[in-house]
């Protein structure tokens, strides 16, 4: 997707996440949110970073 942030229904329905989980992730101090008011959107090039962090923590995890 080009565009550089979504709400969240609109990542909902890109990732194919529940939206409670959803907001779960968005509720997480490591989540690339940027909140305007009371809305908070996903960066999608943080997203991108975030994961490959996660697969970076799960492969040192698996290696020990």
């Amino acid at each position: 997707m080009d565009r550089p942030l979504m709400s969240a229904q609109e990542f909902a329905k890109y990732t194919g996440f529940p939206i409670n989980k959803v907001y779960e992730l968005l509720n997480r101090a490591d989540f690339p949110v940027i909140q305007f008011g009371r809305r908070k959107f996903v960066s999608m090039k943080g997203f991108e970073r975030w994961i490959d962090e996660q697969l970076e923590k799960r492969k040192k995890e698996a290696d020990c």
